[in-house]
């Protein structure tokens, strides 16, 4: 057999049997949302983005032919919203529910999983 050669031998299908049960338990997880202000300097301007992210149970998936390996994703959405006028004296925190839909004009709208999930 070959260095690069992968063999499972049944574990597999112990991982898919593993991954499935864990799966159904962490479903059982609310998701977690996140509603804050964050301030930051643009070219000398201090600003505030406000963030809206509700992030959702992990998921596991073992990778294919490995048996051993789980690629472990973390699914996300949110909107970041960036307002007209400058708030930078006194920014708040802003009062949300997770189903918020009132949008802006300026906003970005994402939803991501896997290795990019901070990065909406």
């Amino acid at each position: 057999m070959s260095q690069n050669e992968t063999t499972s031998n049944g574990w597999d299908l112990i991982a898919a049997a593993s991954q499935n049960a864990l799966n159904t338990q962490l479903a059982k997880i609310p998701p977690v949302c996140v509603q804050a202000d964050v301030p930051f300097k643009l070219l000398g301007n201090t600003n505030v983005a406000h963030v809206d992210i509700t992030i959702h149970q992990p998921e596991l998936r073992v990778k294919d032919g490995s048996g051993r390996q789980v690629d472990v994703l973390l699914p996300m959405h949110g909107v970041q919203r960036y307002p007209e006028h400058h708030e930078s004296d006194h920014p708040q925190r802003r009062k949300a529910h997770c189903d918020d839909t009132a949008h802006s004009d300026r906003e970005h709208i994402g939803t991501t999983q896997g290795p990019k999930a901070n990065q909406l």
